[in-house]
């Protein structure tokens, strides 16, 4: 357990990529599970535990179908379960981020202002993070790379959008 998070720890980091990280299908199962988990445990801060899970599942879903086709646009099909790994794995390790995030919000050490700007690094170092991953796994320049992960954030935002009122 130790070793996937230090290698999780060095991708974060833009040391290591998305050859690097396990390719059987029981691993990116493992993984997807617990993203829904760590998501599940910030909501559950917030009183949103449903909400989170579904917002972080169909996010899940949303990227995985996004990432295959790119995959296969760039005939890399063969590259999916490590992308995708790699790219789960980062979002628990956000996840986990934004969850000692919120725990710091919940006990009142940090003012707004500040607990904004973190979270807004935060996402920044995603962004970066998977368009890394992506540059990798594509084999394109890290420029587009981030402008692909940049509308993947766009997708996450719109179904958070439309997810958030159902939900409540």
């Amino acid at each position: 357990m130790q070793s996937f998070f230090r290698l999780f720890w060095k991708i974060s980091l833009l040391q290591k990529g998305p050859q690097d990280v396990p390719p059987p299908m029981p691993f990116l199962v493992l993984l997807f599970v617990t993203l829904v988990i760590t998501a599940a445990m910030v909501g559950g801060l917030y009183d949103k535990t449903v909400e989170s899970v579904q917002v972080e599942s169909v996010n899940a879903v949303i990227m995985t179908v996004l990432v295959a086709v790119f995959l296969y646009l760039r005939n890399h099909g063969a590259r999916f379960n490590q992308t995708m790994s790699a790219i789960f794995g980062i979002g628990i390790l956000f996840n986990l981020f934004t969850l000692g995030l919120a725990l710091i919000d919940k006990l009142g050490f940090l003012p707004g202002f500040l607990h904004l700007q973190i979270e807004l690094l935060l996402v920044i170092w995603q962004i970066t993070v998977i368009g890394h991953i992506l540059r990798h796994a594509m084999e394109i320049h890290i420029a587009f790379a981030i402008l692909i992960a940049i509308l993947f954030l766009f997708i996450n935002m719109a179904v958070v959008t439309v997810l958030a009122p159902v939900a409540s």
